[in-house]
């Protein structure tokens, strides 16, 4: 009020953070802002108004599939938290920026979701969003990605069996440990290529569980086939990919054949029929747009059927 000699903080706890936008109206003098949470209008110099019902818009880092209900989806947003989609509404599950989210595949009311860098957090009968991994957390001594991988084994038939990708693989056997303090995490790599550069993939083999991918964001493309024993090997298989400074950003693997995967590689799709050993690219016709995500259709998984996803949209490939 007196040409920004002095300030005062006008945003109260309920507005949301990361104002993009500023403009005060011709017609009344009030103030609108737009924000990751939408936009708000500062009625009269008093009062904040959310004024984003109706206008459905997010962007969303990652998704997890119920396997229990087709209709309940997770997703992680951009300064949005994480949101559960139970076939009517949306609901609030976390707060923060959603990242990666999940479900235990055994039981429909245990569920995961993660922020930042890696702190992860489970959502159980008995506790809700309590952080189970993390820098400085149970052991762990280092942190992940902006967005950080991380999976419930499917080998282990009572989901308690996760890997998170950090600077390093990091494995869990007894996720669902009653108490999170006796949850115990162990490092099973060390200096893949690099204990500063962060892990921004891992897959596992749907064919072969023990077969486990893991992509850093140094151009570095590694693979164990031991990945569930006690003694982890890692096989370095970054010189075998096509010339590109760029990261491996999506993985997917073969329900029938352990020898098969596929990769998005910047603007191309690449397969390999050798675990990794070499390259075919298949990118044919694709637009020229970067490659977030690969997926098979594992009811169609004969004719290699991919989902592939991007920026502008989501793309189908088979071999048909």
């Amino acid at each position: 009020l007196d040409g920004g000699s002095t300030w005062e903080d006008i945003q109260p706890n309920y507005v949301h953070v990361d104002q993009h936008e500023m403009v005060i109206s011709h017609h009344n003098q009030d103030l609108y802002v737009c924000n990751d949470g939408g936009l708000y209008h500062y009625s009269e110099n008093q009062n904040w108004v959310d004024i984003s019902k109706g206008i459905v818009t997010g962007q969303i880092y990652q998704l997890g599939q119920s396997p229990h209900n087709p209709n309940h989806t997770l997703t992680g947003y951009q300064d949005n938290g994480t949101m559960e989609f139970d076939g009517v509404y949306w609901r609030r599950r976390g707060g923060g920026d959603g990242f990666e989210c999940a479900y235990d595949h055994t039981t429909p009311d245990w569920r995961y979701g993660s922020i930042y860098y890696g702190d992860t957090y489970r959502t159980t009968p008995e506790v809700v969003n309590e952080k189970i991994a993390g820098l400085d957390v149970l052991g762990i001594d280092e942190e992940g990605a902006w967005n950080t991988p991380y999976f419930i084994s499917r080998a282990d038939s009572t989901a308690n069996t996760m890997f998170i990708g950090l600077k390093n693989v990091w494995r869990s056997t007894n996720i669902k440990e009653a108490n999170k303090d006796d949850i115990i995490w162990e490092k099973i790599s060390n200096n893949l290529s690099s204990n500063t550069a962060n892990l921004v993939e891992l897959e596992q083999c749907i064919s072969n569980k023990n077969i486990l991918y893991a992509s850093k964001d140094n151009r570095k493309l590694f693979r164990t086939n031991n990945a569930l024993s006690d003694s982890v090997i890692w096989t370095n298989l970054s010189l075998n990919l096509p010339v590109a400074q760029v990261t491996v950003n999506a993985i997917e693997t073969s329900p029938l054949d352990s020898n098969l995967l596929w990769i998005g590689y910047n603007k191309n799709v690449y397969r390999s029929s050798n675990q990794g050993s070499s390259w075919t690219n298949i990118t044919l016709n694709f637009p020229d747009i970067v490659i977030n995500s690969v997926v098979m259709d594992t009811t169609n998984a004969g004719a290699e059927a991919l989902y592939i996803g991007t920026d502008m949209g989501v793309y189908y490939k088979d071999t048909t």
